[in-house]
């Protein structure tokens, strides 16, 4: 079975914004757990990847800005 999450985070304040207090709601923590090393490095792999696009695409956008 394959279980798609997406874990996101405002990772910004913006303008006359607030700081974060102990009431609010957040995520403190997660945890992934795989079945073995060779699953563990095939999303290792994968990662990785997606880090390489990322960073290439956000490059190619400010050369042509």
């Amino acid at each position: 079975m394959i279980l798609n999450h997406h874990i996101g985070s405002k990772i910004w304040l913006g303008n006359n914004i607030p700081a974060i207090t102990e009431q609010d709601l957040g995520l403190d923590y997660f945890s992934f757990v795989v079945p073995d090393q060779a699953e563990l490095d095939r999303h290792e792999k994968k990662v990785q990847e997606v880090v390489a696009y990322t960073f290439a695409a956000a490059l190619l956008v400010w050369l042509l800005r």
